[in-house]
């Protein structure tokens, strides 16, 4: 069994791109929330909610997948 490959680990500035885009994503999400036009809880289809729920999944949930899939994919597969 092949151990870890620590020496193909990527720079630092990689994965920290994602990692630091991520929690502005979040506070993005959170100002459409907070000063968006209408109710943002009076539907499941208002944009508010559209707009939030799409700027955490893809911006913040996908930012820090990606990040750690940056990371770990070139240390656990050698390459």
């Amino acid at each position: 069994m092949k151990g870890l490959s620590l020496e193909t680990i990527p720079p630092i500035h990689i994965p920290f791109r994602f990692f630091n885009t991520a929690p502005w994503m979040g506070v993005l999400a959170a100002l459409v929330l907070l000063f968006g036009t209408g109710q943002p809880y009076g539907s499941q289809w208002s944009p508010e909610l559209l707009a939030a729920t799409h700027l955490l999944t893809l911006g913040f949930m996908a930012m820090v997948m990606l990040g750690a899939m940056f990371q770990l994919v070139p240390v656990i597969s050698g390459r």
